[in-house]
């Protein structure tokens, strides 16, 4: 039996405005009671991955309730990108910020570079 793999892109939001902005074509991820503001948006992110079971073939992503502002990209596009691409790719990266990318090493890297005193969370 093949198995074809499964696209699932959430969307972090933090209040009923951000969640009215949301895009359908994503899952709401719920960061409503903000529990660790110290991580940002990592914090639901990371819950995420810690309470949930995931298949090794499927692609998992995380954007922000401005992604569509940043990006000028629909839900809609960005699985259909995706979908015609991922037979070549294990990775997708959407980013109105080529610089940013291209610069740091990683995302620990840029991250602490735009908060400081993110690496002390990292390392804890």
């Amino acid at each position: 039996m093949i198995r074809r793999s499964q696209i699932h892109i959430n969307q972090i939001f933090y209040s009923d405005a951000t969640f009215l902005a949301l895009d359908p074509a994503f899952i709401p991820l719920d960061n409503t009671s903000n529990e660790r503001p110290d991580w940002s948006e990592y914090w639901p992110i990371s819950r995420f991955f810690a309470i949930g079971s995931f298949s090794e073939d499927d692609y998992y992503g995380f954007f922000s309730p401005k992604f569509a502002i940043k990006t000028k990209l629909s839900g809609e596009s960005v699985f259909n990108f995706i979908e015609q691409q991922k037979s070549e790719s294990d990775l997708f990266a959407f980013s109105p910020y080529f610089d940013g990318n291209a610069f740091f090493i990683n995302i620990f890297e840029q991250g602490s570079f735009n908060y400081p005193g993110l690496n002390e969370t990292f390392k804890a």
